[in-house]
């Protein structure tokens, strides 16, 4: 009989939290992907959405083991403690980094209650053909996940749905698609 690992268990609860608010028509999701790497078996999903009524920002969820965290777990290694690493996304634009990206960092610590890291990336393709750039946000926790988180999934869920709704109505008091 198949014993589902860590990673399997929660895959499993973080996409049912996603798809119940899509099923509410709260976010609509636009991709999902589930990927096993052959080359150092590593496995990691993700699923993607947006709000509902559009906007420009778009969140990413995902999780991603490693083959050291399977074997731990598969093997009963008591000196290795396995688990996932989550990853939570946003993507957004925007005109002004200098001013939107300090605010975009308060709002989602107050939001994320000051316990991720907000790791902000800020792009542009040259030669700059328009004023607005790519702002790529990524929530680093620090640590591993096990089922022992799975409770806090659907709060973590709608905590990026939260903001997400944030970043879009940011962007439209900015008077833009962006920020």
């Amino acid at each position: 009989m198949f014993d589902p690992t860590i990673y399997d268990n929660l895959k499993v609860v973080l996409e049912g939290c996603v798809y119940d608010l899509d099923l509410d028509g709260k976010i609509l999701v636009t991709n999902r992907s589930d990927r096993v790497e052959l080359a150092s078996m590593a496995r990691s999903c993700s699923i993607r959405f947006r709000e509902i009524d559009g906007g420009a920002a778009a969140a990413e969820l995902g999780l991603h083991t490693e083959l050291a965290d399977l074997a731990a777990e598969l093997l009963e290694q008591e000196h290795i403690v396995p688990g996932c690493v989550l990853t939570v996304r946003f993507e957004t634009f925007t005109t002004d980094p200098q001013h939107d990206c300090p605010t975009v960092e308060k709002a989602l610590l107050d939001i994320w209650e000051d316990r991720p890291d907000v790791v902000q990336t800020v792009s542009y393709q040259w030669p700059r053909s328009t004023a607005a750039s790519q702002l790529h946000i990524s929530l680093d926790f620090r640590r591993k996940v096990d089922e022992s988180h799975a409770a806090d999934f659907p709060k973590l869920v709608q905590a990026a749905a939260h903001s997400l709704r944030w970043l879009n109505d940011y962007a439209s008091s900015r008077g833009g698609t962006g920020l």
